[in-house]
C-alpha cells in the first residue's frame, strides 16, 4: 500500500476495538472524576454527574481505535462508513447476494 493512502473502513466491530477505555454516562460520579483527573482536565467540585459527563464528551477521543491508530502511525488517513449503510459499501451487497443464493439453493421447503 502506498504511503499516505486514504483507507475506507466499514463499521465492523473488529474495526472499533478501543485502545483505552473511557468513562460512559452510566459510570459512577467517582469514576468520572478519576477519568478527568487522569486526563488532567479541570472541573468544578460542585458539578453534577450530568455536567461532568458533558465535560467528558468534549474531551474524549472520538475514534481512538486500534485500527485508526495503527493506520495513522503508518501515514494513512482513515475514513469510516456510516453504520448500517450497505448502499455505500458494494462488498456488503455482494456478500448479501451470495448468502441469499446459498440459502435458496439449500432450501428444500418453502420456509426459510
Amino acid at each position: 500500500m502506498e504511503s499516505k493512502s486514504v483507507i475506507v473502513v466499514e463499521d465492523a466491530s473488529y474495526h472499533n476495538v478501543q485502545l483505552s477505555r473511557h468513562t460512559t454516562s452510566n459510570a459512577r460520579k467517582g469514576e468520572m472524576l478519576l477519568w478527568l483527573d487522569k486526563q488532567g482536565i479541570r472541573y468544578s467540585s460542585d458539578m453534577t454527574k450530568a455536567e461532568l459527563y458533558d465535560v467528558i464528551k468534549i474531551h474524549r477521543p472520538q475514534y481512538e481505535t486500534f485500527c485508526n491508530c495503527l493506520l495513522a502511525n503508518h501515514g494513512h488517513t482513515v475514513m469510516r462508513l456510516l453504520p448500517c449503510h450497505p448502499d455505500l459499501n458494494p462488498t456488503e451487497k455482494k456478500n448479501l447476494g451470495i448468502v441469499k443464493t446459498r440459502i435458496v439453493a439449500r432450501n428444500v421447503t418453502s420456509k426459510l
